[in-house]
């Protein structure tokens, strides 16, 4: 793939030791020339030795001195990235990396500055479908943008709609919309969703008053945003 076409892939990583191995798989299965960004969000069980098992030229691997949760670990990855496109998704296998070509293709044709994944049959609980129902209907009636699935992890975008939003702590959870915001397309496209494969999720009910709060900052005060995401790497592989 030539210069101006390169995809980084970023995928955060927190205590996901159960997953590495198999999402790793999947993910080497992409028959696209890639630059993997994965980073360690300071995990205290095995994911770093396990990521640094996969090790390879077209593979970085950041690890964070300690835990700083995934919007600055998403950060870290896209400031050590090299792509003029990138994409991002979890590494707890609920998305399924062979999605990422699909989006790709409506980026690189110019149909969309940001390819958003939907997910079609979500295989969530309510602690996690709840926050996101309220996130997406409070979208498309305060911010008058039709998005469905703002909080699906796996998008694929233009460098140049990373450099051009508002970093803030839960920022990754508004990634599109806030491209919005700033004049870029988006375009949503139906993608496979999975239950867990393995560990817990980090994520529940008592997300649903931080997903209003920042809504509500984004739209009238975005200033009082916390837009401080300070990280300190350790080590890079």
């Amino acid at each position: 793939m030539e210069h101006s076409r390169q995809l980084s892939i970023i995928i955060p990583f927190y205590n996901e030791a159960e997953n590495v191995d198999a999402f790793l798989q999947i993910l080497s299965s992409i028959s696209l020339p890639v630059e993997y960004i994965l980073v360690d969000d300071g995990s205290t069980d095995q994911t770093l030795e396990i990521l640094k098992k996969h090790i390879a030229d077209h593979t970085k691997i950041i690890s964070l001195s300690k835990n700083s949760g995934q919007s600055t670990a998403i950060k870290a990855g896209i400031d050590y990235s090299k792509g003029n496109y990138i994409a991002i998704l979890d590494g707890d296998l609920q998305n399924n990396p062979n999605d990422i070509n699909q989006l790709l293709q409506l980026v690189l044709n110019n149909t969309a500055d940001v390819a958003q994944g939907v997910r079609v049959n979500r295989q969530d609980n309510i602690t996690k479908t709840f926050p996101s129902a309220i996130a997406n209907s409070f979208i498309r009636l305060v911010f008058g943008v039709k998005l469905h699935d703002v909080g699906c992890s796996l998008k694929v975008f233009k460098r140049e709609v990373s450099e051009n939003i508002i970093y803030f702590n839960g920022f990754h959870r508004y990634f599109s919309l806030l491209a919005h915001i700033n004049g870029f397309k988006i375009v949503e496209l139906p993608v496979a969703h999975s239950k867990r494969y393995a560990g817990k999720s980090k994520y529940g009910l008592s997300r649903t008053f931080t997903v209003v709060k920042h809504l509500l900052l984004l739209k009238f005060q975005p200033k009082f945003l916390n837009t401080k995401l300070p990280y300190h790497v350790k080590a890079i592989f």
